[in-house]
């Protein structure tokens, strides 16, 4: 037993509806529209395309002077192809129904392609926020805000450079929630074996650098003169 064949996903009942209501209207008439056309002309729909071909032609021969190659009072040639573009057209038989079912069609296959791609964006978007902001159509909750700004580092290292009038280094801050930028003054780090093994102890027991705390206390300063 052959399994049904489903219909195109384009075919949705109100769609099909509208192809029974365009075959009502237009029927067998020819491409000009006349209910009952004995000219045949009048069913034959031209489709053109550009082909590309080869030909034989000959190249003429000449010598490394510049001069042809001449034998038995001819100039030498060698066979060869040429690729040239040519127009191939040809003729089929429709009727003013299938022009337009065509057309339709067509139009409702692009709808659907805009739709889908809406729905993978939506769910991309969807896809990377946050846990508590996942979902249709949801508010940031205030109390979340408030939770994720106390939770949030209260700067960003965006640069590190030293100052060319007093040689020491400086390191450019953001401040986080605003699009203020510090630059503090902080002492160089170096990078021995010592120093790396520090780094791996302070790691562990979550301390923070001295260099962090400069720019913590930087950052407490600038909110003071705020307020």
């Amino acid at each position: 037993m052959k399994a049904k064949k489903s219909p195109p996903k384009w075919a949705t009942p109100v769609r099909r509806e509208a192809l029974v209501k365009a075959f009502g209207k237009y029927g067998n008439k020819c491409l000009l529209g006349h209910n009952v056309c004995p000219e045949i002309e009048h069913y034959l729909v031209y489709h053109g395309k550009e082909v590309l071909i080869a030909i034989p032609v000959d190249t003429q021969l000449w010598d490394g002077h510049g001069n042809p190659i001449i034998e038995n009072g001819k100039q030498q040639t060698m066979p060869g192809w040429k690729i040239v573009r040519v127009l191939h057209s040809h003729q089929e038989f429709s009727n003013l129904y299938e022009q337009n079912s065509e057309f339709f069609i067509g139009g409702w296959k692009s709808e659907d392609r805009a739709e889908r791609e809406w729905l993978w964006r939506r769910e991309q978007q969807l896809l990377h926020k946050m846990p508590d902001e996942r979902g249709w159509g949801r508010i940031y909750d205030p109390v979340a805000k408030d939770q994720f700004s106390s939770a949030r580092d209260p700067f960003e290292i965006e640069a590190i450079s030293v100052n060319p009038l007093t040689l020491q280094r400086v390191a450019r801050i953001r401040v986080a929630g605003t699009g203020k930028r510090l630059f503090v003054n902080i002492m160089r780090q170096g990078k021995g074996k010592n120093a790396r093994k520090k780094e791996l102890r302070r790691a562990t027991q979550d301390v923070a650098s001295t260099n962090h705390n400069l720019c913590k206390a930087a950052v407490a300063r600038f909110w003071l003169t705020r307020a």
